[in-house]
């Protein structure tokens, strides 16, 4: 028995082994591939069969012949030996061992797709079981309850590791089901819309992809919200097409219809909804993992193990488990369908490729077949891209359905941008046909093609690097064809060993081919599969600085990889912005030679970066000083247009940049080749003869083109005079002029001398058109006079445009096509600038936005700068346009500038009249689309579209937001969430029972700990960085820690509490529980986790930490206030992410960025703008998926990186409350020694930030505005050491404040945030104001303009006390408002009034250089009460009457002043209330003064509360105001009941009291006395059954007048008291008080004439 219990361990370790050789030989091996993966390419045909067959999308794809059964025996093998261990020993050495090799096994089986939905549902159970641990034991002698199975342990008895690593294997297996059922959920669901499409639930919505709009807050919901915002409830067809059930109820079409039909047609919508939301909630029966709770139990378990990996898997497996409907919603909104059989072909062509692509790069090497077939399919994913021809020579067109392809466009729009002359390889791109053999020395090649066709005669070659071209090629012979080349082979450079001189061997041929542009639809196609992804492994190729023979295929291999991605990115914002960060990659292979004829790393880079204004921006200047050194160096064009490209992106400008290329240059001269000099000319010249602009694209004078460019591009746009004066000197004008009157230059460097000439000369911030009144500038504008007659000249010689008509590829149409560009782009706008007036003069002028004075409207500028070709913008209308204004040639007095006008006037008329001539009557629609030159002058293409069908992708968002909202998928964070907020409760809980229970907090329950294991997560990974946890899982683990703080956000009701950040009050039990969460989680270093979070260099990560940051101090909690200082103080807030920065210096860079973006954002706006008036030309022709990417693209908002808000935020909370420590380390974080702390003043930074934004302020940025006040409130207020007053008072915030809050307008910024904008300055003014000191008071009074602050707090109060807007709707909002507004008014009347009350009893001597060269007396301060007119004087007046002032002494003696607004129910203390406080008070004492008016307090604004709420009611304000006539009235009205209640009850017997009873004979007598009169009252002697008596004609005449006074008298006395009534007015009032008086006192005699009638009628009644 001991020697079995021997064998048996090593049979099960040999049994591990062979299924590990036995996973490697024949599970993990090729043809297999990886299959588990969602595919987010549909094709629309086979969605029903894909999500009947139960299998991964993948799977049914591919074309790779696999055997999908020979596995199932192992299958079943692995399904029945794990079924067996539910429960693991740590004892059981071998056991365990083996189920890890077969979990991992089976693992791999899923991974490469051999497993059916039916056969994973059975393996669940087992999976769950296996990853429960909780009954596993160490040993036979451990229960399981002891905690031994957490720690890690091996010996030779036991090993704790092992069943660890098989917990691990089951996550991962878990996890990557996640991915598989996630493909088949999408297959069913997409399933579910085929189904309702075919049947015809979702018509088109009738609106086109670019009209959807946008959410700009960028949420899910928001998003499919606004893209389903004409969306029906449901939309049912009948059989005739017409809309039925909830649309005809919409439509109003349901008349035609019974209301029965109409009935059943609402019943049967609503069944239809309910169905296919019991539909969606099944998808996710599939592949569920059971019940939620034992989920949650059994992976919060595995995160108490000590093992890194597995409570990083089992954590993730949570979020995964709590994000299933998100995923799948996100799946579906990034799905592509695909309808046309040629999108589905191509489809299928590129899974095949990239199949294999993705193989070959997730090698670590590639060796000779491996390297020449990837270069082959990336030569085809170019190809498919770029809009070439087919293998049958046939041409691919877009799947867009137009007649003509269609390709991505810049999103520059209209604007003139600095496209490059000397770019050879526009258009160009290089493919692999196949290997050639050949040697130095011979013209003839053999070439093995590689599935291509035979290169043709003409065509050209590279072979080694260098450009051939093909003589003749004899016909195919089994692939091969004989080439002869133009000339010999030449090898420059490493040279392979076999062609070495006198060998021969292999080369690879790449053909160069030519394309118009690349296609949009291949583009989206291609990533929306992933492409790029693997495209991006192959840059991981090792290759050597200098070129070596032996890497030379891998070198061309890198060269393809680069021609790739070119074509992926170009015209495409979205790959772009997908590829950024892949750049520095890119930058590393700058100086590896890695250059071809058609592409380069830096040109890859270059168009990665176009138009790309975020990423251009964030460029450091280390780059841009490294690129200028490289253009020195190499002095190559490409880095040059590099430079050109990041200075205006988008064909705006950057200033930064533009200052640091400019800075860059002038330290680098040698890299600007300008040929200033004679032997430089000479050189120049010689160039030109040689036309080494074609020959030799990267030589010197493609490079001398591109310098004069950069120059002209750093001074357009710009309004900078340093930048201009740097340009000017490094080409002064004469230079500049004489270059240009020069012959035969090439036309691209004309345009760039022109385009300086214009920039750095005309369009300047001083304009120098007096300096340019030369003999050669009059010269040259003759030149280009004489230009502009033979451009004429050629339009009137032609008899229609057929004549002019060329071959689009000839020279001379291209030769035409840039000298109408050249006339139309660069010279007209040059003389318009030459002739505008000054731009002081154009700015006092109101006809300067319409009439240019040069003779070119700003239409016309409109259309010129536009110019794209012919098809684009017709020349016809610009010439009518230049007719126009040709006139205003004639109107010009500039003979001091050009002595004879005429010619130019005349050229321009004559240009105009030729274009009439020959444009006017020409056919537009029967030109040739591709002639080049003038061919293309008012020609328009008729796009025309096949007719529109409706396309699934169109109507998926609309689907996708139903599917939202039937299963609510945002409801499952929030169940994630509960389960971290029950565990920190339930701590809480166990700590109250410790302490009722006199023991210490100990053996915490294991949800009380989930949070404290998620925190220790990502400490140990911060703690770690080789061992990093998942990035998905840290952004959810985040998200988590934020939600658990956002607690009792109520809205601003609520009267208790405190109000956070938000401006929300908080309940006080809401703050009870969020303080005890932020103390539990400071405890648990939620605290150090935000710091090093807002440290990282990582976008998402920062904000999230600033985010978790602000919920940990929300309302200004102190616990973790400290608990950052002294982590910050420690050092011990590094960044998450590695990136080697702390805090502090993390904002600073932030805020920096948010400097950067001010002017960022406003651009990219008014681009998006732009390029949103263009969507219908950008979209039209292009995929449903394609136009919707170029809409989301289109429609995306702006995406900050500086998260300035936060920051602010975040900041202000650190110092709330007075934190006078932390409001001196935000300062000076060495606290004034000296240390290896890095010196960050985050006051100073946030003061720059201001200063920056107050001359942009708009709608955009105001909001940043009011943080940067507040934040900069908080550092001062209550700042004990006045060390940030004290650097605030000498830096430019005050003046900043005060243009804030005096200006008058504010570009589209709505007006609370202009109320709370002038409240949070006169705040900060206040808070300066503070403490002992004088320094402020001092400073302010000599430099605040205080008149003017007077009369902007006047116009605040009376915009705050206007009566409110009629609309009841914004009722509360316009309250709001108004209140807001006051609230401003007081501020400022508050900070007047402290400035005020200081000159006046502080002796303020005013000092010479004070502001506007005055001081503001205290006469005048006290004038400002009676400035202006009556409503502005009032108004002061009411704000100087609401503002209080007490004034305290303190310890030192010394006399503070606290201002403040007294509220405005205090003025409705009654008189009474007043003289009772007065005399009532006990004041022999100043403490028992003070003790008893705090005792009455609280009735005393009980009673002015009360009082102000009676005071809004309309009548009680007329009671007041006439409060002695109403005492009067009250008082006769008093009278009239006494005496009615002394008639009505005196003499009644059962009022009478037993002392009375003598006297009953007396009461009788007198009741039978009175009763003789009829005077007694009702009822007096009737008992219960007795009818009542009618009242007596004394009490009518008592209540006859008791209204005569109140509705005759009572008007009397009211006007006679009103002292602005006239005496006639009165006369009035009291003729009509008479009047009144004699109708009822006629109504009244009427009354007692007929009481016998009206006695019977009230007894009847």
């Amino acid at each position: 028995g001991g020697e079995k219990r021997k064998k048996k361990p090593l049979g099960l370790a040999v049994a591990a082994r062979a299924t590990a050789i036995l996973r490697s030989l024949y599970v993990d091996a090729e043809p297999h591939q990886f299959m588990a993966r969602v595919k987010h390419v549909r094709i629309w045909e086979k969605v029903p069969e894909a999500a009947q067959a139960g299998a991964l999308s993948s799977r049914l794809t591919t074309k790779v012949d696999i055997s999908w059964d020979q596995f199932n025996p192992l299958k079943a093998f692995i399904a029945r030996h794990i079924g067996r261990y539910f429960k693991m020993d740590a004892a059981a050495y071998g056991e365990n061992r083996l189920v890890l090799e077969l979990l991992r096994t089976l693992h791999a089986l899923l991974k490469l797709g051999f497993y059916f939905s039916s056969e994973l549902a059975p393996l669940l159970p087992t999976l769950l079981g296996l990853l429960d641990g909780r009954d596993d034991t160490v040993g036979p002698q451990d229960k399981g309850s002891s905690g031994k199975r957490y720690r890690r342990k091996v010996t030779i008895h036991v090993d704790t590791v092992a069943i660890m690593d098989c917990k691990l294997e089951v996550c991962r297996i878990l996890q990557l089901l996640c991915d598989v059922r996630l493909d088949l959920r999408l297959s069913r669901l997409l399933a579910l819309y085929h189904d309702e499409f075919a049947a015809g639930l979702w018509e088109p919505s009738g609106e086109q992809p670019h009209e959807q709009p946008r959410d700009s807050l960028g949420g899910t919901r928001g998003k499919l919200q606004a893209i389903g915002a004409t969306m029906r409830a449901l939309v049912v067809r009948d059989d005739d097409g017409a809309g039925s059930g909830y649309a005809r109820l919409e439509e109003g079409e349901g008349g035609r219809s019974s209301l029965a039909e109409r009935t059943m047609a609402v019943i049967g919508a609503q069944d239809a909804a309910r169905s296919r939301e019991a539909a969606f909630k099944k998808l996710f029966e599939l592949l569920g993992f059971g019940a939620t709770e034992m989920l949650v139990g059994v992976l919060m378990d595995l995160t108490f193990y000590e093992h890194p990996q597995l409570v990083s898997a089992a954590l993730g497996l949570l979020v995964r488990q709590f994000e299933q409907r998100q995923k799948l919603l996100s799946t579906t909104l990034h799905s592509q369908l695909l309808v046309k059989p040629l999108m589905v072909s191509t489809y299928s062509t590129f899974d095949e490729l990239l199949r294999r692509l993705s193989q070959l790069a997730s090698r670590r090497k590639l060796y000779d077949d491996e390297l020449f077939e990837t270069a082959c399919l990336l030569g085809k994913l170019v190809a498919h891209c770029s809009e070439e021809s087919n293998s049958d020579g046939a041409e691919l067109r877009s799947a867009g359905g137009f007649s003509r392809t269609r390709t991505a466009r810049s999103r520059a729009g209209t604007t003139r941008t600095a496209s490059s002359r000397t770019d050879h390889t526009e258009g160009k791109y290089l493919i692999l046909i196949g290997k050639g053999y050949t040697a130095v020395g011979s013209d003839a090649v053999r070439i093995e093609l590689a599935d291509h066709r035979p290169p043709r005669p003409g065509e050209r070659l590279q072979l080694e690097k260098e450009m051939y071209s093909v003589k003749t090629v004899s016909p195919p012979t089994d692939g091969v064809v004989e080439v002869a080349l133009d000339r010999p082979l030449k090898v420059v450079g490493a040279l392979a060993p076999e062609l070495q001189i006198g060998g021969s061997g292999e080369v690879w041929v790449m053909l160069l081919c030519q394309s118009a542009g690349y296609n949009l639809d291949m583009q989206v196609l291609l990533r929306t599969m992933g492409a790029h992804e693997a495209v991006l492994q192959l840059l991981r190729l090792p290759v050597s600085s200098a070129p070596l023979p032996s890497e030379l295929r891998t070198r061309a291999v890198l060269r393809a990889v680069y021609r790739t991605i070119k074509a992926l990115v170009t015209g495409f914002p979205q790959m772009q912005s997908d590829l950024v960060p892949a750049i520095p990659r890119m930058v590393e292979h700058v100086e590896k030679d890695l250059v071809a004829y058609d592409v380069t790393p830096t040109g890859c880079v270059t168009a990665i970066l176009r138009d790309n204004r975020a990423a251009c921006a964030r460029v450091p200047f280390s780059a841009i000083h490294k690129f200028v050194q490289l253009a020195a160096k190499k002095q190559a064009p490409r880095f040059l247009r590099f430079l050109g490209e990041i200075c205006r992106p988008a064909g705006v400008a950057i200033k930064r940049n533009c200052q640091l290329v400019a800075q860059a240059l002038g330290s680098k001269e040698e890299a600007l080749l300008l040929f200033n000099s004679t032997e430089g000319m000479e050189e120049r010249a010689a160039l030109i003869a040689a036309r080494d602009l074609e020959t030799n694209p990267r030589g010197k004078l493609a490079y001398h083109i591109e310098a004069v460019g950069l120059l002209g591009t750093l001074v357009t746009g710009i309004n900078n005079p340093n930048i201009e004066q740097m340009v000017r000197e490094t080409l002064p004008m004469d230079d500049v002029v004489a270059n240009l009157l020069l012959p035969d230059l090439p036309t691209p460097l004309v345009v760039s001398y022109l385009r300086l000439l214009d920039e750095a000369y005309l369009v300047t911030a001083k304009p120098l058109v007096n300096d340019l009144a030369t003999r050669d500038f009059m010269e040259l504008l003759s030149a280009l006079q004489a230009r502009i007659a033979a451009f004429v000249s050629r339009i009137e010689a032609a008899d229609d445009l057929d004549a002019l008509a060329l071959d689009a590829d000839s020279e001379e149409a291209a030769a035409e096509a840039e000298e109408t560009d050249l006339l139309l782009g660069h010279v007209f706008p040059l003389l318009t600038h030459f002739f505008a007036p000054p731009r002081d003069a154009m700015e006092d002028s109101d006809e300067a936005e319409t009439q240019g004075v040069g003779g070119l409207s700003a239409s016309v500028l409109l259309l010129l700068a536009g110019y794209e070709d012919g098809r684009d913008e017709p020349f016809l209308a610009v010439f009518r346009a230049l007719g126009e204004t040709t006139a205003s040639f004639r109107a010009l007095e500039c003979a001091a500038v050009l002595s004879d006008p005429v010619p130019v006037v005349d050229c321009l008329r004559a240009l105009a009249s030729g274009a009439f001539a020959t444009l006017g009557d020409a056919d537009l629609g029967t030109a040739s689309s591709q002639g080049g030159g003038l061919s293309t002058i008012g020609v328009t293409v008729t796009l025309t579209a096949d007719k529109k069908e409706a396309h699934p992708q169109a109507e998926l968002p609309r689907f996708a937001a139903v599917f939202e909202t039937a299963v609510a998928a945002g409801s499952e964070f929030n169940a994630l969430v509960r389960i971290f907020s029950d565990g920190l409760d339930a701590a809480h809980e166990h700590e109250l029972q410790q302490q009722r229970r006199g023991k210490k907090a100990c053996d915490l329950p294991p949800a009380a700990q989930y949070a404290r294991s998620l925190l220790d997560q990502l400490l140990a990974a911060a703690a770690a960085p080789a061992h990093p946890v998942d990035r998905g899982l840290t952004v959810a683990s985040l998200k988590v820690l934020v939600r658990l703080l956002d607690i009792g956000r109520v809205g601003s009701s609520a009267n208790e509490g405190f109000v956070d950040a938000d401006h929300n009050k908080v309940n006080d039990a809401d703050e009870a529980l969020l303080r005890r969460r932020q103390k539990q989680l400071t405890e648990q270093g939620a605290a150090r986790v935000a710091l090093m979070m807002g440290a990282c260099a990582d976008d998402e990560y920062c904000r999230l930490g600033l985010q978790l940051g602000i919920e940990l101090l929300r309302g200004g909690n102190s616990l973790v206030q400290q608990e950052m200082y002294h982590v910050l103080k420690a050092g011990d807030a590094r960044a998450f992410d590695g990136s080697g920065s702390s805090w502090m210096p993390a904002v600073k860079a932030r805020l920096r960025r948010g400097i950067k973006e001010i002017d960022e954002r406003k651009m990219y706006l008014a681009l998006q703008a732009e390029r949103r008036a263009m969507l219908p030309e950008l979209t039209a022709g292009l995929t449903a998926a394609a136009a919707l990417a170029v809409t989301n693209d289109v429609e995306a908002p702006f995406q900050t990186q500086a998260f300035v808000a936060e920051a602010l935020e975040m900041l202000s909370l650190l110092c709330e409350g007075h934190n006078v420590q932390m409001q001196d380390y935000l300062r000076d974080p060495r606290e004034g020694q000296d240390s290896a702390v890095e010196a960050v003043d985050l006051v100073i930074e946030v003061h720059d930030l201001l200063v920056q934004l107050e001359p942009s302020l708009d709608e955009s940025n105001v909001e940043q505005a009011i943080l940067c006040i507040d934040c900069l409130t908080e550092f001062v207020q209550g700042n004990t050491s006045l060390g940030n007053m004290a650097s605030l008072i000498e830096s430019k915030a005050s003046d900043a404040m005060e243009r804030l809050v005096c200006r008058q307008r504010f570009e589209g910024v709505p007006a609370d945030a202009v109320s709370r904008l002038r409240t949070s300055v006169s705040t900060w003014f206040l808070a300066m104001l503070e403490g002992e000191g004088t320094v402020a008071e001092e400073r302010f009074l000599r430099t605040l303009d205080l008149e003017r602050l007077s009369a902007v707090a006047a116009t605040a109060y009376m915009a705050g006390s206007t009566a409110p807007s009629a609309a009841a709707g914004d009722a509360d909002d316009d309250a709001e408002s108004r209140e807001r507004a006051m609230a401003a008014g007081y501020s400022l009347s508050t900070l007047i009034k402290h400035l005020h009350d200081y000159e006046e009893h502080a002796a303020f001597v005013p000092r010479a250089g004070s502001h506007g060269g005055s001081v503001v007396t205290s006469r005048s301060l006290g004038a400002f009460d009676a400035e202006g007119d009556a409503v502005t004087a009032a108004a002061k007046r009411a704000m100087a009457g609401a503002i209080g002032r007490c004034e305290i002494v303190g310890a030192s003696g010394k006399l503070e002043r606290v201002y403040f607004r007294v509220p405005e129910f205090c003025n409705s203390l009654t008189r009474e209330s007043k003289d009772e406080l007065l005399w009532n008070v006990d004041r022999e004492t100043p403490g028992r003064q003070i003790q008893e008016l705090f005792a009455r307090s609280q009735d005393l604004e009980f009673e002015m509360r009360h009082q102000h709420s009676l005071s809004r009611l309309p009548f009680w304000s007329i009671v007041t105001d006439n409060r002695s006539v109403f005492d009067f009235l009250v008082l006769r009205l008093a009278f009239i009941q006494n005496a009615i209640i002394l008639i009505r009850f005196s003499l009644d017997p059962q009022h009478a009291t037993p002392a009375d009873a003598a006297g009953a004979d007396e009461s009788d007598a007198v009741e039978r006395a009175l009763s003789e009169f009829d005077l007694a009252g009702p009822g007096l002697n009737a008992t219960d059954g007795e009818a009542a008596h009618p009242p007596s004609p004394l009490a009518a005449y008592l209540v006859i007048v008791a209204v005569t006074l109140f509705a005759a008298v009572a008007p009397v006395l009211l006007a006679w008291r009103d002292t602005s009534r006239s005496p006639r007015d009165k006369a009035r009032v009291t003729a009509s008080a008479a009047a009144v008086a004699a109708v009822i006192g006629g109504a009244g005699n009427y009354l007692v004439e007929h009481w016998e009638w009206f006695s019977e009628l009230y007894a009847w009644a």
